[in-house]
């Protein structure tokens, strides 16, 4: 039951955080937005708002995601086959939500050039 609970606490957190993103389109302030190197935070500066809205929308979508599967993982028995058709179906929606979210996320990296292995 332990497990559930810190399910729980991951999605409300990422709920949260993408909830910030969407809203502002800017990188998190303080600690929370630096980058590893000086080039990453160079390339979080140069990042548009577009691209903070679109990862606040990807975390967003797995936190609203994260509670049912935690919801129905932790109510009903461990190995029902209602359960198993359930986490089913709302992994397949997710998997509709989620792909054209990354495939954006992914497009407007490279079109900023905000990948590692561009130069800053």
């Amino acid at each position: 039951m332990l497990i559930a609970y810190v399910f729980v606490a991951f999605s409300v957190v990422l709920l949260l955080s993408g909830t910030w993103l969407l809203i502002t389109g800017r990188n998190f302030p303080g600690m929370l937005g630096r980058g590893f190197t000086s080039s990453d935070m160079i390339r979080m500066q140069r990042a548009p708002a577009l691209y903070w809205r679109v990862g606040g929308a990807i975390a967003l979508t797995c936190g609203l995601f994260g509670l049912p599967f935690t919801a129905i993982a932790a109510a009903g028995p461990p190995r029902s086959r209602e359960s198993l058709i359930w986490m089913l179906v709302l992994g397949a929606a997710l998997l509709i939500v989620i792909t054209p979210l990354i495939t954006w996320f992914l497009a407007l990296s490279a079109r900023y050039r905000l990948f590692r292995w561009d130069k800053p």
